[in-house]
């Protein structure tokens, strides 16, 4: 369900349909429209008025509607509009405008109205990708009355939804999980939700889990259930003592709990010397140091004490039924019993001391071995009749003679030390002696079938109860494994099996170590080779550079000779063709000179005359008023004259007088300026006729150093001309080619400098690699050292050997007080845990050991795997989310990487630390869809994922911080796996292919095709760059990831196969899919070892 508030126009109405609709499952908030009858296009859906007391349970009955129809698009990884609909809390916490659910008013919560279809967008989408459904009437009902109820969270419905859990269906076991140990001796498959555990060498089941609690509350009540759902992945820790299987919401945490005790009891006051068992009737005969045989069940409880001797128990033997047994005491005396009523049924005195005693031919003989080597073959006596006591006084009748043995097997040179029945039913006999001998007898023929050299005397021995197997030890450390058939050594057992494979793993991992140091190391060979070639180019274009400039100079030098011959006469002409042109130029400079002093003297000249012109002018005009005036004073004199008036007259004389002066003065300066005039024209035409005579000199001059300029100019370029110009070209071009070539050769020095410098940085970090190398092996190394010693230090002489009873297991008991388990076929070490005792015997359920002096412990040495823990719960609240679909333990085991989430909501990796069951970090987003695969890197340091969202991705495993995505599977990706080097990626998908990808840089080196159908599982070979891979076409296939060769297909897959796994050596290989058939190769030669069906078919 998605709910945004969407942002109106300015009329508060929505500006589109599409609008609205395009922000259906995207929005980031809640959109709320206020209208009331319905969406558009859509009518309001029916809200159905549920009426009741009690108050609605979110968890139980909100949660569900929510989960399948709103929450993919609204939780925590996912929250569109910063809507989270997973608790109550989120809901009442609203979205990023605002609340969604008024409590106590569901009609004005717009949670209720968009899912009642009420207001655009309705939700969920008519359209979405998840398959969500409208609500129900009854379910908006519901919802309606939890938020009218308040919307309230905790109480009961706080508590995750109960499930109610029934049987899968039967027939419902596809494999959808493997696991092997990383020695191969063990391996496991998923059907359904059982896990089944099989051991190697004879294929065979060793159990199936179970979790008890499962049989208490669950639907089933018969053993053999380890989840209540489907098991989706499994995984051994790194010393195989640890499974993990996940499930749905969980993981379990599985521990094999070796020598699992089943009862512990005395068996009497005097030390046990010898013991014996009839496995068909479950009792434990013991021979004490005081003369008495104590008959027990295996639980402990006593069924009978008889007093056998006065003296020690030296050995004896119980008949198949337990009904009877015999003894045989230091002195030589054999004797019968039967164990109800205690009563003797006859005795033997044996011709010599004899060590060992035990029954054969269906228990009608008795075989004994004798200190002098001799094996003897007796009938057993019948009850002797009652005698009658001597009397008082009388003589004891003397004992009549002992019967011969039957036969007499002889060829020991030295003491028998153990004998034994090899089939209880016939008459084969085994013996061993401090001779270093073990021999094989037909007692009834009375001859020998066949020896076996032990190579120290023999203290103990076993026959396997199909008679294929013997085991003998002796003094020495070691058990030998023989075929009893031809006589042939099978395999010489040391030390524990434990600390063999624990120093196995060790050095495994210091050898990766080694080989990541010594990959340095060869790259520093490779990087200083590349320093080497470095150096040696940049010595050669020193040496190119030097031999460029050299030639560079040489064609210089040419260029100038080239040049050098007219050079003098050139440089001359030149220099007087230059002296030309400056003197053209000096005589230019006088001339404009003198032209300038020209135009001056016309400038002025003019500018004189124009003055003297306008002075003249001036006087002109003085003496014409002058004139005027004296006219008018004479003619006023006339006219005085013409009266009498004597003093007007002399008035106007003295006035015509004065006027004619003025006008005599004015015409002399008239007179003046004119001749100022003249003066003036003719000053100016000296001037500049001089000025003119000067500038046509001047012209004259530049005339003349033109011609000379020129004709040096013309000298100039007749020596220029005289020269070998193609000579001096082809000069030229030589001397700036080699002048390029230089520019070149130090461009190219300069490179060549960097790359050195490159280089040299490279050596350097590359040390520092090589150094961090060689500090990671240290304690490895020490840890290695430490183990081989504790290794060899456990090689010790076994006490006691005996098969279990169906034959599957050797168990010793050692002087370094362990007990170990060895493959009874192969003699491969199995496991081992602390054991003291030192006398054996197997039972129908395990075997009995007696520890001290008399105390007996009846136990499964087998071992039994059992929960340890469960991480998160199916049942209850847990902290991880729908199924985990791949676990992967770290390389110290001490942490275990669990993937899920649930489908098309979130990819959930969490790290738990094991011992403790804590989770140490999760990250619910790592992821944006389901996680289908999880690996460790080989040093522990990262984290691979594969997911539904179509990405490989990588963490840091100490914290989870993300590293890198791995973008190019076009589907999802089901597998992921390191190679050992931490530097490649491998991944599968559904897309039908394997990529191999660069971890630092996250590109694909390489796109492995020729899957039909989905790749469902990947991973690399232990420390190889092989990859094991399968597919649902059938197919488990084996690449190289350098190259992407199919070199080998494991032929007999025959339906879908869902996972494969193999040991680091490649030995054992192991594959499962929709059949149920568990299919187990030798992967170095493709050959099929098993294809196990489940129990019943």
């Amino acid at each position: 369900m998605n709910l945004k508030r969407k942002k109106m126009n300015p009329s508060n109405k929505p500006s589109t349909f599409r609008d609205l609709a395009g922000k259906l499952c995207h929005g980031p908030a809640l959109l709320l429209l206020l209208v009331s009858t319905g969406a558009m296009g859509q009518e309001p859906r029916a809200i159905e008025k549920i009426e009741r007391k009690e108050p609605v349970q979110f968890e139980k009955e909100i949660l569900p509607i929510l989960r399948a129809n709103c929450v993919a698009c609204h939780s925590s990884s996912k929250s569109r509009g910063d809507v989270n609909l997973e608790s109550a809390e989120a809901i009442l916490k609203g979205g990023e405008d605002g609340p969604i659910v008024v409590p106590g008013k569901s009609a004005e919560s717009p949670l209720l109205k968009s899912a009642a279809h009420q207001v655009k967008p309705t939700m969920p989408p008519k359209k979405n990708k998840v398959g969500a459904k409208p609500l129900s009437p009854r379910e908006l009902g519901l919802l309606a009355l939890w938020i009218d109820q308040g919307a309230k969270g905790g109480g009961p419905s706080a508590e995750p939804a109960v499930v109610e859990w029934h049987p899968l269906p039967a027939g419902h076991n596809p494999i959808y999980a493997t696991a092997v140990r990383f020695d191969g001796k063990i391996f496991a498959c998923a059907r359904a939700n059982q896990v089944f555990l099989y051991e190697f060498d004879s294929g065979g089941l060793i159990t199936r889990l179970t979790d008890a609690e499962l049989l208490k509350t669950g639907p089933y009540k018969k053993p053999g259930i380890a989840h209540l759902d489907s098991v989706q992945c499994l995984a051994f820790s790194p010393d195989g003592e640890t499974l993990a299987s996940g499930g749905f919401r969980c993981v379990k945490i599985w521990k094999h709990r070796k020598g699992t005790p089943l009862s512990e009891f005395d068996a009497g006051g005097a030390p046990v010397v010898c013991m014996d068992v009839s496995q068909a009737a479950g009792l434990l005969a013991t021979g004490h140091e005081d003369g008495k045989v104590r008959i027990q069940k295996v639980s402990g409880e006593l069924v009978a004490e008889i007093s056998a001797a006065s003296e020690e128990v030296a050995s004896l033997s119980l008949a198949i039924d337990g009904k009877s047994f015999c003894t045989l005491t230091r002195a030589g005396r054999l004797d019968f019993w039967r164990v109800e009523g205690g009563m003797k049924t006859g005795s033997i005195t044996l011709p010599s001391t004899a060590s060992v005693v035990t029954y054969l031919a269906k228990d009608a003989n008795v075989a004994t071995g004798g200190e002098d080597g001799v094996v003897r073959v007796w009938g057993i006596p019948q009850a002797p009749a009652a005698e009658a006591e001597p009397k008082e006084g009388e003589a004891a009748a003397e004992e009549p003679p002992g019967p011969a043995p039957i036969k007499e097997l002889k060829g020991h040179q030295k003491k028998i030390t153990c004998l034994l029945s090899v089939n209880r039913e016939g008459g084969q006999l085994l013996s061993g002696s401090e001779d270093g001998i073990a021999r094989l007898w037909d007692a009834p023929g009375g001859k020998q079938l066949r020896e076996f050299n032990h190579g120290s005397p023999v203290r103990s021995a076993a026959v396997r109860e199909d008679g294929e197997r013997l085991a003998t030890s002796g003094d020495a450390p070691g058990v030998a494994l023989w075929n009893l058939a031809d006589g042939k050594e099978v395999a010489r057992l040391q030390g524990d099996p434990a600390l063999g494979r624990e120093t196995v793993r060790k050095e495994r991992f210091l050898k990766l170590l080694n080989d990541r140091l010594a990959a340095q190391k060869k790259a520093r060979e490779g990087d200083a080779k590349n320093l080497g070639g470095k150096q040696n180019a940049r010595k050669k274009n020193t040496e190119a550079l030097d031999k460029a400039k050299k030639a560079r100079d040489g064609k210089n030098k040419a260029l100038e000779e080239a040049k050098g011959g007219d050079k003098k006469k050139i440089e001359m002409a030149d220099k007087e063709a230059k002296a030309a042109q400056a003197a053209l130029d000096e005589a230019t400079k006088a001339r404009d000179a003198r032209n300038k002093a020209l135009e001056t003297a016309k400038s002025e000249g003019k500018k004189k005359i124009e003055m003297a012109e306008r002075e003249a002018k001036a006087a002109q005009e003085v003496v014409a008023k002058a004139t005027e005036a004296r006219e008018g004073k004479s003619k006023a004199l006339d006219e005085a004259k013409k009266g009498e008036d004597k003093e007007k007259i002399e008035t106007a004389d003295k006035e015509a007088k004065a006027a004619q002066a003025i006008l005599d003065e004015a015409t002399k300066a008239r007179g003046d300026r004119g001749k100022a005039i003249e003066t003036a024209k003719g000053e100016g035409k000296k001037k500049l006729e001089m000025a003119d005579k000067e500038a046509k000199a001047a012209q004259k001059a530049v005339a003349q150093a033109t011609k000379a300029r020129d004709g040096k100019n013309k000298a100039l370029e007749a020596a220029k001309k005289s020269t070998d110009k193609k000579k001096i070209e082809k000069a030229d071009k030589e001397a700036k080619a080699a002048q390029s070539t230089v520019d070149s050769a130090e461009r190219t020095l300069a490179e060549s400098g960097k790359d050195v410098k490159k280089a040299e940085d490279q050596i350097k970090a590359r040390d520092e690699e090589i150094k961090k190398a060689e500090a990671a092996v240290g304690a490895p190394g020490q840890e290695v050292a430490a183990a081989k010693a504790a290794a060899e230090a456990a090689k010790k002489p076994a006490l006691s050997i005996v098969f279990s009873a169906d034959g599957r297991y050797l168990y010793t008991l050692g002087e370094n007080k362990m007990m170990a388990a060895w493959s009874s076929e192969t003699g491969t070490g199995l496991h081992s845990f602390p054991g003291e005792g030192r006398l054996l015997a197997v039972t129908a359920e395990g075997i009995v050991s007696c520890r001290e002096k008399n105390s007996i412990r009846h136990l499964v040495p087998a071992g039994q795997w059992v929960l340890d823990k469960t991480l998160g719960s199916a049942v209850s609240k847990s902290p991880l989310v729908g199924r985990i679909l791949s676990i992967d333990f770290s390389p110290d085991g001490t942490r275990l990487a669990a993937g899920g989430g649930e489908t098309s909501r979130t990819g959930e990796l969490s790290v738990w630390d094991v011992e403790k069951g804590t989770m140490d970090w999760r990250l619910d987003d790592a992821h944006s869809d389901t996680i289908f695969a999880v690996d460790y890197s080989a040093e522990g340091k990262y984290i691979a994922t594969g997911g539904a969202d179509k990405f490989a991705r990588s963490f840091k495993a100490a914290d989870g911080e993300k590293i890198r995505f791995y973008e190019g599977h076009t589907a999802h990706v089901l597998g992921v796996s390191w190679q050992s080097d931490s530097n490649v990626l491998a991944s599968c998908g559904a897309d039908n292919v394997i990529k191999i990808w660069d971890f630092r840089t996250g590109a694909v080196k390489r796109t492995i095709a020729g899957f039909s159908k989905q790749v469902t599982s990947v991973s690399f070979i232990g420390d190889s760059q092989e990859t094991l891979s399968c597919s649902g076409d059938k197919s488990v296939k084996m690449h190289r990831a350098n190259d992407g060769n199919n070199f080998r297909t494991l032929a007999g897959g025959g339906d879908y196969m869902y996972s494969a796994d193999a040991t680091p050596d490649a030995t054992v290989v192991v594959a499962g899919g929709y059949d149920s058939i568990l299919h187990v190769w030798n992967g170095k030669d493709g050959k099929s070892r098993y294809q196990l069906k489940p129990p019943g078919e």
